[in-house]
């Protein structure tokens, strides 16, 4: 390979870089943008993330339960 195919192609890979750099840097942004949304949400309904794993906690708790008395029941 000569010099000049070297340089087009690291050209090339430069411009593909680029181009995933500002691709990345767009989902980055939109990312930020939706974890600034659950974070007021979350501060709307007055839940940390502290009381969110409670809450969850809680719930899955009550799930178990809840699929225990429907297999006794089937039992």
């Amino acid at each position: 390979m000569d010099y000049k195919e070297e340089l087009e192609q690291i050209q090339d890979e430069i411009e593909t870089k680029k181009t995933e750099k500002i691709r990345l840097e767009e989902k980055k942004r939109q990312l930020e943008s939706q974890k600034s949304e659950i974070i007021e949400e979350l501060a709307s309904e007055e839940l940390t993330a502290e009381k969110l794993d409670t809450e969850i906690k809680k719930l899955e708790s009550e799930i178990k339960e809840e699929i225990s008395k429907c297999q006794e029941i089937l039992i």
